[in-house]
Order: structure tokens, then C-alpha cells, then sequence
């Protein structure tokens, strides 16, 4: 089976997007793919329902399809119904920030400890605080001691990182573990500063990655996405990806960083055990291929493009003006929710807070 993988919602540095109010008005990214068996067979049922909704256009991009949100139902209904194996990994851009201070900065993985429930549990409160309360400007810290990495703008944005959380009195006690576990780690780092490790500040920042400019880039929503979703096919597939190519669209930018990536997920093989990953499997015993393909000449990645241009716009319209969505796009996004299965991680994977991720399931359960 091939699983062919396309992304929408601006794939770059999330660090370099200077708007944190709604990232150039893409605060969601959204990377999907989809196993096919047969391409030939899927482009024989795509033509049909091309022609059932007057669809000329000979690429069946996301964005034009818009206009026939009937179109894009019927699309997710036969990769639904027919039990295509979709994976799809929505992510805030904002959670996601929040997520790497949290990793980063306050709850560092410790090598050899195994993580558990209770970890990830703690982690995501962490993470939600952050996302609802922290300011903009705090997050522009961040982000500025990611571009410009030194003494200064670490000490700069964790000593706002503690005064902010000092002062909110409303967060009660998440407040006050995010002050401990802050100060914390500006103890920590000022303590390897004095020891005479200078460049200390990088233990505390994302490793950025190089392009193939040698440009460094951070925090690429792309590559944690990527990951995570060749980890869930792995487990789909248990284990056995020998026969599995990846396809992914064309990444005139970061496909040296992919491939890298997807290396670095399989080098991860030896601390699987140490990972609490529920519904992903890092433990790649017989790794799968990874090649890249134009759009315009595959129907796998023209279909994984409608569904994560579907799903990104979407959950943005529907964090933004709730009351205005096309009804027939509740039950688009219904479909892939009722068809997703943790157990066997097929179906959309929600990197957001927990407060956002409960509004999108009351509601398509619920309030239709």
C-alpha cells in the first residue's frame, strides 16, 4: 500500500510568522494521508464523482473546491465508506508554540525515564495554560530567543514567562506549578552558565533545522506532523512497512528536512519504550520508502490535499465564526470524527488544547 501525504496551511517556520494573533490568518496547519492499494482504481471512483458535480479542473486542488462543498463531502464519504486508511494531524499553531515551552523549558524529557499517562496528562495541562493564558507578547519572547539564540533573550523570556505566571491570580495552582517549574529552569541554566557551558541557552530552544540554503529554520509544523504520522502508520501496519512507500507532494524547500526527519523518527527505534505514544508506534522495524510527487500527476495526492485544505479551513472558520459554517461542512468533518479509530490510529489526530479539541466533538456530536 502507498500512503500518499499532502499538507495545507502554510508548512513554514512557524517562528518566523510575525502575526501571533492568526499567523498571516493561517493559525492551522493540517497534514493528511491516505493508503491506497490501487491509485488506478481511486481515480476511476474520483473521475465519477467528478462528473456527477461538474468538476473540470484537470487538479482537484482544495482550495478550489470550496465553492462545491458537496463535492469535497462525497470525496471524504468514499475514502470513509470505503475504508481507505486516512491519518490526519490538525494542529494549532499556537498550541503548538505552547507545546515546545512546555518540552523545551519546563517539562524536558529525561532520557531513561519512561513516560506514562500521568506525564502526558500533566504535560497537556501545561501546555493548555500556556495556549489560553499566556500573552502574545510573551510568546513573541519565545520565538525572538529562537531566531536570535543568546544569554539575553532566553533570561528575557523566561523572567516573563515567571512574572507573567506570578501575577495571574485567576490560574490558581497551574499558575503557580508554571512559576516553580519556570524558575526552575532559569536556575538550572544560569547554574550551567556559571559552570562554563555559554552557549547553555540551546538546551533550553528547538533545534532548528538547515534548508537546503543553509538557512535555519524552527518549530516546522510539517516535521512533528510527518512524524507522528509515519509513526501511526506504523502501527496500522504493525510494523511491517517494507512494502510501504511514502508519497508525499512536492517540498521544493524541505524535502532534505523531511527525509531527515523521517530518519531521525526511525533512529527513535531504541527508546520506543520510553515514549508514551497510545495510538503511534516509533519502534520502525522495517522502515517504509519516502519519494515526493507533483499533484498534478498523482490522484493520491490530489485527494489527501482536499482532505487537509477541508479540515485546516474548517477548524479555523469553525474556531472564528462558528454560526456562518456550511452546514454540509459539519458533516464532512463528522465523517472523518465517526470514522476515526484510535486503536488502529486511522482517522484525525487534534494537537490543540483540550477545551478546543471538546468544543469540536460536542459539537458534531451534538449540535447539528
Amino acid at each position: 500500500m502507498d500512503y500518499f501525504i499532502d499538507e495545507s496551511g502554510q508548512t513554514g517556520d512557524v517562528a518566523r510568522l510575525n502575526t501571533l494573533s492568526d499567523f498571516n490568518d493561517q493559525p492551522i496547519f493540517c497534514l493528511a494521508a491516505v493508503g491506497v492499494a490501487n491509485e488506478f482504481s481511486l481515480e476511476q471512483r474520483i473521475h465519477r464523482l467528478r462528473e456527477k458535480h461538474g468538476v473540470r479542473l484537470n487538479e482537484l486542488k482544495s482550495s478550489a473546491r470550496r465553492e462545491r462543498p458537496e463535492f469535497t463531502y462525497d470525496v471524504v464519504k468514499l475514502i470513509c465508506t470505503e475504508r481507505y486508511p486516512f491519518f490526519m494531524e490538525i494542529m494549532d499553531k499556537k498550541f503548538f508554540l505552547a507545546t515546545h515551552i512546555t518540552s523545551c523549558q519546563l517539562l524536558s524529557p529525561i532520557r531513561g525515564l519512561v513516560a506514562d499517562p500521568r506525564t502526558h496528562f500533566f504535560q497537556n495541562l501545561v501546555a493548555d495554560y500556556l495556549f489560553e493564558r499566556l500573552p502574545n507578547a510573551v510568546f513573541a519572547k519565545f520565538i525572538a530567543a529562537c531566531l536570535s539564540p543568546s544569554h539575553e533573550t532566553l533570561s528575557t523570556q523566561l523572567s516573563a514567562l515567571i512574572d507573567f505566571a506570578r501575577a495571574d491570580a485567576g490560574a490558581g495552582d497551574v499558575a503557580a506549578i508554571v512559576v516553580d517549574l519556570a524558575s526552575t529552569a532559569l536556575s538550572d541554566y544560569e547554574e550551567a552558565r556559571a559552570d562554563g557551558h555559554d552557549n547553555a541557552f540551546f538546551d533550553y530552544l528547538p533545534i532548528p533545522d538547515d534548508n537546503k540554503h543553509q538557512k535555519r529554520v524552527w518549530i516546522l509544523p510539517n516535521l512533528s506532523a510527518f512524524t507522528n504520522i509515519y509513526a501511526r502508520i506504523n502501527l496500522k501496519q504493525k510494523g511491517n512497512l517494507a512494502n510501504v512507500c511514502l508519497i508525499h507532494d512536492e517540498q521544493l524547500q524541505f524535502d532534505a528536512i523531511l527525509e531527515i526527519s523521517k530518519q531521525t523518527a526511525e533512529t527513535l527505534r531504541e527508546r520506543a519504550d520510553e515514549m508514551f505514544t497510545p495510538h503511534s508506534d516509533f519502534n520502525f522495524r522495517k522502515p517504509a520508502s519516502l519519494s515526493f510527487a507533483s499533484s498534478t500527476k498523482s490522484i493520491g495526492v490530489q485527494v489527501a490535499d482536499i482532505l487537509a485544505g477541508f479540515c485546516m479551513r474548517y477548524v479555523r472558520d469553525f474556531f472564528a465564526d462558528r454560526a456562518n459554517v456550511n452546514p454540509i461542512d459539519h458533516q464532512t468533518y463528522e465523517l472523518l470524527r465517526r470514522f476515526t479509530n484510535p486503536a488502529d490510529a486511522v482517522g484525525v489526530n487534534l494537537v490543540m488544547s483540550s477545551s478546543w479539541a471538546r468544543a469540536l466533538s460536542v459539537f458534531t456530536t451534538h449540535g447539528m
